[in-house]
C-alpha cells in the first residue's frame, strides 16, 4: 500500500514538472509573438520596407494630408524613401496649385492631357496641368502611403489613398456603368527613376 502511494506521488511529480514545463514554454512563445507583432510595419512604414501592403482595411478618420519630408533627400535616404517623397511632393504641389513645380516632378505622357485641352501649347506642362486640375480632374494630395517597393529596373510601385478638400477620404464607385460594387479607395501610382532623377508617371486618379 504504501509503495503504491509513493509511486502515486512520483508519478504526479513528474506529471506537475512536465505541467510546469509547458506553461514555461508557451509563455515564452505568447512573449516572442507580441514583440514580433510589435515590431510588424504598420501600413504608413509599409513603403519605407518595400512591401506591397495588399489587404489594408479602410482607415478611420481623420485623414491627414501627407507633406514631403524634406527638400533635399539625407544622405541615409534610400531610393524607395526619394522616390515615396517625390510622389508626395508632386501631388502635393499639384493640389496647392504649384502646376510648374508639379510640372518639374512630372515623368509620364501628357498625351491625354493635350487631347483634353487642344487650347493649351503642348509644350506648356505647368499651363496644362492648371487646365487638367481646374477642368477635368481632382488633383488631390496623399493621405496615406499603404506600400511600395522597388522594381530592378528602376520603377517604384505605391499604393496609396487621397483626401478630399473637406477631409474626407476619396473613393470611386464602380466602374463603367455597373450600379454596385466595392467602392476603391486604394490607388496605384508609379515612379520611375532615370539618370538619377526621380519622376511620378501616373497622374491623378479619374473621379470626384
Amino acid at each position: 500500500m504504501m509503495r503504491s502511494l509513493a509511486t502515486a506521488s512520483a508519478g504526479t511529480r513528474q506529471l506537475w514538472g512536465t505541467g510546469q514545463l509547458a506553461m514555461l514554454l508557451l509563455a515564452v512563445f505568447l512573449v516572442a509573438a507580441c514583440g514580433d507583432q510589435a515590431g510588424a510595419p504598420t501600413p504608413d512604414s509599409a513603403a519605407r520596407l518595400g512591401d506591397l501592403e495588399a489587404d489594408v482595411g479602410t482607415p478611420p478618420p481623420p485623414h491627414p494630408v501627407a507633406t514631403p519630408a524634406w527638400l533635399t533627400p539625407p544622405p541615409e535616404a534610400s531610393a524607395l524613401d526619394v522616390a515615396r517623397e517625390t510622389m508626395v511632393a508632386f501631388f502635393d504641389h499639384l493640389s496647392q496649385g504649384r502646376y510648374r513645380e508639379a510640372a518639374a516632378l512630372y515623368g509620364g505622357s501628357y498625351t491625354a492631357y493635350q487631347e483634353w485641352n487642344p487650347d493649351v501649347p503642348t509644350d506648356d506642362g505647368a499651363r496644362l496641368w492648371e487646365a487638367v486640375c481646374t477642368r477635368q480632374l481632382p488633383c488631390l494630395p496623399v493621405s496615406r502611403v499603404l506600400g511600395g517597393r522597388a522594381l530592378d529596373d528602376g520603377t517604384f510601385e505605391f499604393i496609396v489613398a487621397f483626401v478630399r478638400r473637406d477631409g474626407t477620404l476619396f473613393n470611386v464607385g464602380p466602374c463603367c456603368g455597373q450600379t454596385s460594387g466595392p467602392l476603391t479607395w486604394r490607388f496605384p501610382i508609379t515612379v520611375v527613376e532615370r539618370e538619377g532623377k526621380f519622376r511620378v508617371v501616373s497622374g491623378p486618379v479619374y473621379g470626384r
